[in-house]
């Protein structure tokens, strides 16, 4: 610059301070100044930004200078937020601005997550990486998001374009994101190569990984290397990462030289040795060791064929000899009793020849063994058949097998019609209900439900629930349970071919046994039932017989007795007891012979006894609850007119009971002449017991009856309680000196019968013993006495 320029510059310098210190004649308040500069703004005069406080403008150049300040104070990177605090400016305006700065080139700007950053941070970062890279040997990208707080692509992208220019590394193949340096992998690998090399057992990947401080996927990466370089000699196990193992090559060596040399001393090979080994895949370890050995899979373990010949040459001399074998004692103790089962089980199918079965899972026994044991329960069988018979459980289980049956079609038949029934269908199941009595479905039903009744009781109801239960029925086979395994095994224990045999053994050769048995056993009782069936109908016409004269003799007595027991209608009370002794003592025996009748005609299941005096009310209730309910609802008013007070209408009830349709017993007609001969036997009778009779008192019973028949012409059925009431009836008809005799004796019988004093007792017992002639005497010479007036002269 020349010097006139340079006076000009200081002349106009000087013009503009003396019209800044001199004051103007007029002045703009700042209210209109900022009139005029809105005007301006409005008209699009003027380009300028308000502050935030609204005390300042600024145009957008010198805002643009501003912020390139306040970058390269902050180094390079700077936000946005922080940019619009320390200018003072709205934050829209100030990402205008940093907009229009990166979206020009010479300014090297960029925008990242609302931070403004130049290209002389990243250099500057590009370098700080590095040297984290270099102290480190390994750099994750993940680890310079959370470092620098920048994205990892951002990141990803800047390390990718300064690799091998400001930064010094390489990156992973597998995974973009790390990067490392050789000197790193180079000590990595020697340090996984040395472990590796001193490791002599399987030792997991974790425990390697911890040792050498390396990651999972670097480990890896170089134990490919090394093992394809062979620098390394073993191999990985188990699922790939930190779970799988690392089994060097000496002690995969050494296992097979293990497990080589116990099979070829052993014959077998036991899994949970070869685990405890390290070796996790036994059977595929074996597959690849032996290739060539037939070799057979237990559960537990393998077996050669070595120990599998000496199995089947047991099995073909116990099959040669008949005899039972054990083959535990020969297989090895580590053997299971299901590997014992699977190898003999393999043996008999190789050899199909072979005729055996295999019983408690290592126990053979030859079918020739079981077919002679079969032939040896013969005679069981034809016992267990005949007492099966003889206590009526086989008929009865077969009966009820068939009502089941015929139950079971019409159950079938109602639900293939669809459940429709018709009136004729409504009235038979009210007839099963019980309610009709009538028809064969209303008897099949009912009987039933009596023996749901009978047979459903507990131990403590009865002492006899062995006796009366019907033999089981198997729902499989439907056979009746004749012979039970029980059985079977006491008659083993006399069999020689099964000495030293082991219960368990007995059991399951019982079992196995026990279906075919119990099929013969079935046959036989059908056998016997049908021969006894044959000669029941043979003698049915004789037992008939038989029951109609007895009855007939019974009915006779008790019609006989009937009008001795009227002549006491003065006394009534000892006429109902007369009329309850009778039908106690002579009804009860004609019941009796009744229910035997039926109750062997109809083949109940409790036990009728021999003689018809046996039979107890009760066990006359439970035959009754058993016959069929047309027999039942006869008989019933028989049985419960034993309990009453009238012969007459006991009489009736007998008659309806053996009519035809009922019983089918003919009863004889009342003879007159046989009646005489009656009474003469029964006086008979009456004299020889008195004759044969030495105590005091059954002979003053005996004599009182015998007068009472010489007095009425008519017998008495009494006990010996009546005698008194007896004497006092014949007092009349007696001579005062014989009552008098016979009061004296009657005093002394019961003065006998009542003292306990032994002195009075023996003095009393030898007053009656001399007057027991006497006694007699007048019993004999007594034959026919004047009728008493207290008798009822028509009924003699």
């Amino acid at each position: 610059m020349s010097a006139v320029d340079w006076e000009e510059v200081k002349r106009l310098a000087a013009d503009f301070q003396k019209a800044q210190l001199s004051s103007s004649a007029q002045k703009l308040s700042e209210r209109n100044c900022i009139i005029v500069v809105g005007h301006l703004i409005h008209e699009k005069l003027l380009e300028v930004i308000s502050t935030s406080d609204g005390k300042e403008y600024v145009t957008p150049q010198h805002l643009s200078r501003e912020i390139q300040d306040e970058l390269y104070a902050s180094k390079g990177r700077i936000n946005m937020v922080e940019l619009a605090n320390s200018l003072n400016v709205d934050l829209t305006h100030i990402e205008a601005r940093c907009a229009e700065l990166v979206r020009t080139p010479e300014t090297g700007c960029s925008i990242i997550l609302g931070q403004l950053i130049h290209n002389s941070y990243l250099k500057t970062l590009a370098v700080l990486i590095n040297e984290t890279l270099q102290l480190k040997g390994t750099l994750n990208v993940s680890e310079l998001t959370t470092q620098y707080d920048l994205p990892g692509d951002f990141l990803q992208h800047l390390v990718e374009k300064e690799l091998n220019k400001s930064i010094h590394g390489q990156q992973d193949a597998k995974d973009p994101r790390v990067f490392f340096t050789e000197r790193f992998v180079a000590r990595c690998r020697a340090a996984i190569r040395g472990a590796l090399l001193g490791i002599q057992k399987p030792t997991p990947i974790a425990s390697i990984l911890a040792i050498c401080n390396v990651s999972e996927r670097l480990f890896f990466s170089i134990f490919e290397g090394l093992k394809d370089s062979k620098q390394i000699a073993g191999v990985l196990s188990g699922k790939q990462g930190l779970n799988a193992f690392f089994v060097p090559a000496i002690y995969s060596k050494g296992q097979s030289e293990w497990v080589n040399n116990f099979y070829k001393q052993n014959g077998y090979l036991e899994y949970s040795s070869l685990t405890r080994l390290g070796i996790s895949d036994a059977q595929g370890f074996i597959k690849r060791n032996f290739p060539n050995e037939k070799i057979l899979y237990l559960p537990s373990c393998a077996v050669g064929p070595l120990l599998f010949d000496q199995v089947e040459a047991s099995i073909e001399d116990a099959v040669s000899t008949s005899s039972w074998i054990d083959l535990m004692p020969i297989l090895p103790s580590v053997m299971s009793e299901q590997d014992a089962a699977q190898i003999v089980q393999d043996a008999l199918r190789k050899n199909k020849q072979t005729k055996a079965e295999v019983l408690c899972m290592s126990m053979v026994v030859p079918s020739t063994l079981i077919s002679s044991l079969t032939n040896a329960l013969e005679p069981l069988v034809q016992v267990k058949a005949q007492e099966a018979i003889n206590s009526g459980k086989f008929l009865q289980a077969e009966a009820e097998q068939r009502i089941q049956a015929t139950m079971s079609k019409k159950s079938a038949a109602l639900d293939e019609d669809g459940g429709r029934t018709s009136k004729q269908d409504e009235r038979r199941k009210k007839a099963t209900g019980g309610k009709g009595g009538g028809g064969t479905q209303g008897r099949e039903t009912k009987t039933k439900s009596i023996k749901k009744k009978t047979y459903g009781k507990s131990h403590a109801d009865s002492d006899d629930d062995d006796d009366e239960t019907p033999a089981p029925v198997s729902k499989k086979s439907g056979l009746v349970e004749v012979i039970t395994v029980k059985d079977i095994k006491k008659e083993f224990v006399s069999q020689a071919s099964l000495n030293d045999c082991p219960d368990e053994l007995i059991n399951e050769l019982a079992a196995r046994i026990l279906p075919s048995v119990q099929q013969q056993a079935n046959l036989a009782a059908r056998k016997i039932a049908e021969t006894a069936k044959a000669s029941q109908v043979q003698s049915s016409r004789r037992t008939h017989g038989e029951l109609q004269e007895r009855l007939s003799n019974l009915l006779s007595s008790i019609r006989m007795f009937e009008k001795g027991i009227k002549m006491f209608q003065s006394d009534s009370e000892t006429q109902k007891g007369l009329t309850k002794y009778m039908l106690k003592s002579l009804g009860s025996e004609i019941m009796g012979e009744i229910i035997k009748y039926v109750g062997q005609e109809h083949q109940i299941s409790t036990a009728v006894p021999t003689e018809a005096s046996s039979i107890t009310p009760e066990l006359r209730s439970k035959i009754l609850n058993e016959l069929p309910p047309t027999l039942k609802q006869v008989l019933e008013p028989v049985h419960k007119a034993l309990v009453g007070a009238s012969l007459d209408d006991f009489q009736a009830t007998v008659e309806a009971a053996l009519a035809p349709g009922a019983c089918d017993v003919m009863i004889r007609k009342p003879d007159k002449k046989k009646e005489r001969q009656g009474l003469l036997a029964h006086r008979m009778t009456l004299l020889g017991q008195l004759d044969e009779c030495s105590d005091p008192a059954v002979a003053l019973h005996l004599t009182v009856l015998l007068l009472f028949q010489a007095a009425t012409q008519q017998p008495l059925h009494a006990s010996g309680k009546f005698v008194m009431p007896i004497l006092v009836f014949l007092k009349p008809s007696l001579p005062d000196d014989t009552y008098n005799t016979l009061q004296k004796y009657h005093d002394l019988v019961i003065s006998f019968l009542s003292t306990d004093n032994e002195n009075e007792k023996e003095n009393v017992g030898t007053l009656l013993a001399n007057e027991l002639a006497t006694l007699k005497e007048i019993a004999h010479t007594m034959k026919k006495l004047p009728v008493s007036d207290k008798a009822d002269k028509s009924e003699l």
